[in-house]
């Protein structure tokens, strides 16, 4: 949660009170696509769930299984069986009223692009449906009166806002709306992923591989990436940017300073602006794969000297090391640093044994299959093994988000949207991992970390992001 907004007198409970409400509408818009399509496939009638019964993308429906646990939905499986808890079937004695989603799906695209439109009226609907539908509706339209810093709501959102109690009866937004304005940022999140959620039945009993289709010009069409990117920048904003600055300002200024710093994955180039407004004597590289992020952190960049940016994907070391060397930059002055990138590399299956060991974390192939554990933690060893003879003595900054275990998020579901976050990673082929398997792997690849610290207990009441300083063992 980010700090509450300035200037009003309002206790911290309440506060926290609207950020469990922006909580729910996320999480809820992450899964309801998804129970909508069970429900189409008659699975959602209270009977227990197992994946070899479901007739769908195991790897997708695997993720979805682990989500909806996680919400409190699903017992833990025993012997692969996932039975229904109370919460849960009061889900499905609401399952009607999930008809309602495609409909909130195509008005919230509207929204986005400021169109009036007829919604369904869901200002009534009990939990713990409510929440879901009225994220549909909430997340664009909170998102633009916070752009627009709007003192009044749209008309059509009144009686949903007034039920949840943020405006007053002029629609007005008042203390509690205020809160929900400075909170907004985070419906960027479930935004981004429209496009995937709004097709979501493809993923778990279609050919998932159609959602992967890109752009004459290689664009994704499955997440606006231009909305990642932003989110990007407000998460190092909020909350990486404080945390790892003491610790890079202490390498930064040192007598052995590097002379470069390559953020690899470098977003809209925010943190690397960040960073050079701080340490004016190192100049910035950015490296990106996308060509959106690309030219917008360019710009951003542009005026600290001689910064610039590369194409690159972090999946591939000897190419983006061969780009430096091939402008006279000795990697041995290059302090690599990466944020929030190291999990969305592309998977490819281990070349060796699996030996790393095993994590917990929910992930699947482009084509729907399951990525195994012990795979995923090879894998991941095996690319950090593909950067070690590329870090010099300045190491390598990782900033990572991670898989957490499902019964920290269920006992923090009030103030976490760690459910919408780790499916929607799932859903896009993303390779979360624990933070201790994470470190596990680098140790394995020959790396031992010096300095370690986490991100988000405070808030969220469990650290869902690792700050780890690698240096070649």
């Amino acid at each position: 949660m980010n700090k509450a907004a300035p200037n009003l007198v309002i206790s911290e409970e309440k506060a926290f009170e609207v950020w469990a409400q922006i909580c729910g509408h996320i999480n809820g818009m992450a899964l309801g696509g998804s129970l909508l399509a069970l429900r189409v496939a008659g699975h959602l009638k209270g009977a227990p769930l197992t994946l070899d019964r479901m007739n769908g993308n195991a790897g997708y429906l695997n993720g979805l299984l682990h989500a909806m646990a996680a919400m409190g939905w699903l017992n833990e499986p025993v012997d692969g069986v996932w039975d229904w808890t109370d919460a849960g079937r009061d889900l499905i004695r609401q399952a009607d009223l999930l008809e309602h989603i495609p409909t909130l799906l195509d008005a919230a695209d509207a929204l986005l692009d400021r169109a009036d439109c007829d919604l369904p009226d869901i200002a009534s609907v009990p939990a713990p449906l409510g929440l879901i539908l009225q994220g549909y509706l909430l997340a664009p339209l909170m998102l633009g009166c916070a752009a627009r810093q709007d003192a009044i709501a749209p008309p059509n959102s009144h009686a949903t806002l007034r039920a949840l109690g943020w405006i007053d009866e002029n629609g007005a937004f008042n203390d509690l709306g205020q809160i929900a304005l400075s909170q907004a940022g985070a419906y960027h999140y479930p935004v981004t992923y429209l496009p995937t959620l709004a097709r979501v039945g493809e993923l778990l009993f279609g050919d998932p591989m159609g959602l992967r289709a890109r752009t004459a010009t290689q664009e994704e069409t499955h997440v606006d990436r231009a909305r990642d990117i932003l989110f990007s920048g407000l998460v190092y904003q909020h909350s990486v940017g404080p945390a790892i600055w003491d610790r890079l300002r202490d390498v930064l200024t040192s007598a052995q300073a590097p002379r470069y710093i390559l953020d690899l994955g470098c977003g809209d180039g925010q943190m690397l602006a960040e960073i050079g407004k701080r340490a004016p004597s190192v100049q910035l590289i950015g490296m990106e794969y996308n060509r959106v992020a690309q030219a917008t952190a360019a710009e951003r960049i542009s005026g600290f000297p001689n910064a610039f940016v590369i194409a690159g994907d972090i999946g591939a070391p000897q190419a983006t090391i061969a780009a430096l060397t091939e402008r006279g930059i000795d990697p041995k002055d290059v302090l690599l640093i990466t944020k929030s990138v190291v999990h969305n590399r592309s998977w490819t299956p281990p070349t060796g044994p699996l030996v790393s060991g095993d994590t917990h974390a929910m992930a699947a192939t482009p084509d729907g299959a399951i990525i195994t554990g012990d795979a995923l933690a090879q894998n991941l060893t095996e690319f950090f093994a593909a950067w070690h003879p590329f870090v010099g003595p300045h190491g390598f900054f990782v900033i990572e988000p991670h898989a957490i275990a499902r019964a920290t998020l269920r006992a923090n579901l009030h103030r976490s949207i760690g459910p919408c976050l780790e499916y929607t990673h799932c859903l896009s082929n993303q390779l979360l991992v624990q933070a201790d398997c994470l470190r596990r792997c680098a140790g394995l690849a020959g790396f031992v970390s010096r300095y370690s610290t986490g991100i988000g207990a405070g808030t969220l009441g469990y650290d869902h992001m690792s700050v780890d300083h690698f240096f070649v063992a």
